[in-house]
């Protein structure tokens, strides 16, 4: 009983953590940061994601053990689980899928023309991260949306 709740606790810790650091980004940080000059935009995006990043490497593998500990626990299997369920794990796939692709490709680039002072280009990489937050959001949203439906 207490270890369900741990682990229930705990995915909804990390979902908490990463659609809310996503909201935040998208809706408080990244309009606040107008007041600041290009070069200091760059720098506090980088230190940003630099930590929001770490949350989300914990983030995925303790969210997918812990829901797929729930699963078992609760239904014996996916196939036995109601819809909302699949909602769910489609759901944080496709999130941890986006995650992935801004980690290596803008991020990695935006990182190595920040390292070779190429601002534009830094700044066009973490263009395409904003726009990757906010699909991600979505995708959050409506993921917990999906964990909210009642069956």
């Amino acid at each position: 009983m207490v270890l369900t709740w741990v682990l229930f606790a705990l995915h909804l810790i990390f979902a908490a953590l990463w659609v809310g650091g996503l909201g935040f980004a998208w809706i408080a940080l990244r309009p606040s940061m107008s007041v600041l000059e290009p070069a200091q935009r760059l720098a506090l995006h980088r230190a940003v994601l630099k930590r929001f990043f770490l949350i989300v490497w914990h983030a995925i593998p303790i969210m997918f053990i812990t829901g797929y500990w729930m699963v078992k626990r609760s239904f014996g299997s996916m196939a036995a689980s109601p819809p909302e369920l699949h909602a769910m794990v489609l759901g944080g796939v496709l999130m941890t899928l986006v995650f992935l692709y801004v980690f290596f490709v803008p991020w990695k680039a935006g990182r190595a023309a920040m390292e070779a002072g190429n601002a534009p280009a830094a700044a066009a990489a973490f263009g395409r991260i904003r726009q990757m937050v906010g699909l991600n959001l979505v995708l959050g949203l409506l993921t917990i949306c999906a964990a909210a439906w009642e069956s």
